[in-house]
Formats: structure tokens, C-alpha cells, sequence
């Protein structure tokens, strides 16, 4: 069951018809009660916000909001009272209350219509304190718009009938910035869970009333999905699974929603950011793709990964070039071996593996300045590798600032090469 809270204001509200839809509207004078009726079914818990001159002109006495709500459901509300809001210390204690009223896990229902001018920035912080701290839910949020019937001294002039003011759902504003927010953790963090639950039902209302809303809502679904797809396997190292992505058409999918001028620009707007990081990337180039994605896991300060992407993926990219199969084990294998040989200088009697292949491999590098230069950091990055797969028990442990910094040189330096 949801939780039903709204605040109540000190204004002499008049009687009209607050309407949810052509087919649905309540005649009060009060949102409130235009809100219960609608969700009647739906609601556990009420609690009303109120300062003490609320309470005295709008809530207690007769015909007021807490007699009419006794009247049509048999829960009562919680009154939590509030000051005025007129100081910082005032603001606080709203902040306070309202978090300190409000239950782990709840789906909340808000009225935002009859407030002081301070709350609606207040209220904005609580449900995101509210998510972040009890994981409480937004079911909905809603506004009624009594000031589209003018000024309420002539309001009383017309016929009730004349008197229709919209209820306004005003969720999707909620939705829009929790999906600004599920781009920045997927930019700043790798992680696309939030992204993944916006696309599958709330991005809906968020998106303009076309033909094409289930259509545009499938594609934002489809980018989504691709997405977790990336970064789960960048996240486990799975190097096979980053080979197969499709950028080229994850990148014509992105771009066909960004084109759309239909969409809203708050949709639009974030997926660009995205758009920026993927544009570079296209099917042609794939053992070049695993390098350059190990920019991503610097990005989002998955160094290990970052490492582990780096030096495996150079085998990769010095495989092709040799018109070897880099995805074969035992290849991959002869050509680390071939780079341990040649950077300790080891015999020939004491080589393990294939000598043959392993031979090719000497030859083909020693007379191939890229191949070289790559093989360098190669085996520079053994060491810290190491150092971070061993969990620092090895000598000359470094610091994290110092492995921060010195993948990023070698990404660099890689980079330069290819």
C-alpha cells in the first residue's frame, strides 16, 4: 500500500473541479481530498504536513480537510507539524521531520498544490535524501492547477460546472532527473543498473505522446541494454564478449534517439554524453576497441581491470598485426613466451613451447619498431599487474595513487603506438 503525504497551506481554497482525466474529476475544494477519492484503493497511510495556522484555518473543525477525510476512508492521518519556514533553522526542521516521518521502503503519493514558497526545493532534497537513505519510492506526485480559472475572488461568479481546474501529474519531472542521475552513475561510475530499471517502464512518461512512444521507449530499452551488456563485461575482463559488440550499430540505435526531435530534450540531452564516449568506436577496428576501452575503466577508476584490458589486449593487437589468431590460447601463449624470452634473453635449450612459433614471433619483432615499443610496456606492466593481483604482498608494494598513475601512462604510451 502506498503512503499518501501532502502539505497544508492557509489560503481560502475554493470549491471546483480538480480534473485527472476527461473521464475522471472530483468536485473539492480541496486537492487533497480530489487525490484520496482517485487513489482510495491504493493508500495505507496518510500524513499531513501543516503549520499551526494550517491547521487552525484548513484542517481542524467543522467541513474541514480532516473531518472530510474521515468521511470517505476509515485510516488516520498523521499530523506532523512544521514551522514557517522562514529561517535556515526553520528549513531544517521541515528536512527533519519529513524524513523522520516517512517509513523504510514506502511508494509515496504527494500533493505539492498548497505549500509555502520555500517547499518545493525542500521537498525536491527530502525525496532524494528519502531514495537514497530508505529507499523509498515516487508512485506519484501531483499539482492541482486551480490558478488556470484566474483570480479567486471571481472564481466565485461562475458555475461550478465552469469551475474545472487539471490535476496535474507532475511524476515525470521525478523520472527525468533520476534519469540525469542513471547517466552520471553510468559516466562516472560504469554502473548501469539505475539506467537498466528507468528503461524498462518509468521512461514511458517521460516521453512526448506519439505514435511512436512504445517504439522510441523499445529503442531507449535496446541502447540500455547494450550498455549493461559493455560495461558488465569491461567490468569482468571479458575480452571475447568486448570483441563482439556492435558498435557500429548501437551507435546508429543512439543516434537515430538523439535525432528524434520529438523526444523531449531532457531524454535527449544526457543520452549525448554517452554519445560522446561511443563515437569513436566502430566495427573495423575491434583489438583497437579493447585498448581504447581501457580509457572507460580509468574513467571509472577500475584499475585492476584497467591492467588486466591492457596487457592482454596488447597481445591482441600485436597478433593481428602478424596476421596471427589472437583468440587462440595456445598463439597467445606462444607469443608471451616469445616477449619473456626476449626480454631476458633466454637460450634457445631452455625455450618451453612451441619453438617454431616462438621463433617467428623473435624475428617478426625484432624487425618492427611498433611491435617493439609495444612489448616494452608489455613487460613493464607485468610488474604492477602483479603487484595489484597479489594484493600488495609483494616487494616494492605501491601505493594506489601510484598505480593510478603510472596505468594511465602506459595507456598512453599505448595509445601513441597504435
Amino acid at each position: 500500500m502506498k503512503t499518501f503525504i501532502f502539505f497544508l497551506g492557509t489560503n481560502d481554497y475554493k470549491e471546483c473541479l480538480y480534473e485527472f482525466t476527461k473521464e475522471e474529476s472530483h468536485q473539492t475544494c480541496y486537492t487533497q481530498l480530489a487525490i484520496l477519492k482517485k487513489h482510495k484503493n491504493d493508500i495505507g497511510k496518510i500524513i499531513v504536513f501543516l503549520t499551526e495556522d494550517a491547521r487552525k484555518k484548513n484542517w481542524e473543525g467543522d467541513g474541514k480537510l480532516k473531518e472530510q477525510i474521515k468521511s470517505i476512508t476509515s485510516i488516520n492521518p498523521v499530523e506532523v507539524d512544521i514551522p514557517n519556514g522562514f529561517n535556515n533553522e526553520d528549513l531544517l526542521g521541515i528536512f527533519t521531520r519529513i524524513t523522520n516521518s516517512i517509513d523504510e521502503n514506502a511508494e509515496l503519493i504527494i500533493d505539492v498544490t498548497h505549500s509555502f514558497r520555500s517547499l518545493p526545493i525542500t521537498l525536491s532534497s527530502v525525496l532524494n535524501y528519502l531514495k537514497s537513505t530508505k529507499n523509498c519510492k515516487i508512485y506519484k506526485i501531483y499539482y492541482g492547477a486551480f490558478e488556470v480559472l484566474g483570480n479567486p475572488r471571481d472564481v466565485d461568479n461562475k458555475p461550478i460546472e465552469e469551475r474545472i481546474a487539471p490535476m496535474l501529474d507532475i511524476t515525470y519531472l521525478d523520472t527525468i532527473q533520476e534519469w540525469a542521475k542513471a547517466v552520471n552513475n553510468l559516466l562516472k561510475f560504469g554502473n548501469a543498473n539505475l539506467l537498466n530499471e528507468l528503461s524498462q517502464n518509468a521512461i514511458k512518461p517521460i516521453l512526448i505522446e506519439t505514435q511512436g512512444k512504445d517504439e522510441n521507449a523499445s529503442t531507449i530499452r535496446k541502447i540500455v541494454k547494450d550498455l549493461v551488456h559493455l560495461t558488465e563485461n569491461l567490468y569482468t575482463c571479458r575480452s571475447k564478449e568486448l570483441l563482439s559488440f556492435n558498435f557500429d550499430e548501437f551507435n546508429k540505435l543512439l543516434n537515430s534517439i538523439i535525432q528524434n526531435d520529438k523526444l523531449l530534450p531532457q531524454v535527449i540531452t544526457p543520452l549525448k554524453k554517452i554519445q560522446e564516449k561511443t563515437k569513436t568506436f566502430n566495427n573495423e577496428n575491434k583489438t583497437k576497441n579493447l585498448i581504447l576501452l581501457v580509457e572507460w575503466c580509468l574513467d571509472f577508476n577500475w584499475i585492476q581491470q584497467a591492467y588486466t584490458l591492457l596487457q592482454e589486449n596488447i597481445i591482441s593487437y600485436i597478433l593481428e598485426k602478424l596476421n596471427q589468431n589472437y583468440i587462440n590460447e595456445d598463439t597467445r601463449n606462444s607469443l608471451s613466451s616469445a616477449i619473456t624470452i626476449y626480454h631476458r634473453n633466454i637460450q634457445e635449450s631452455e625455450w618451453k613451447g612451441d619453438k617454431n612459433q616462438i621463433k617467428t614471433f623473435l624475428n617478426n619483432s625484432e624487425n618492427n619498431e611498433q611491435i617493439k615499443h609495444l612489448i616494452n610496456v608489455y613487460v613493464n606492466l607485468s610488474d604492477c599487474r602483479n603487484n595489484i593481483n597479489h594484493a600488495g604482498y609483494r616487494q616494492n608494494s605501491r601505493n594506489p595513487d601510484a598505480l593510478k598513475n603510472e596505468i594511465r601512462n602506459y595507456f598512453n604510451q599505448v595509445t601513441k603506438l597504435i
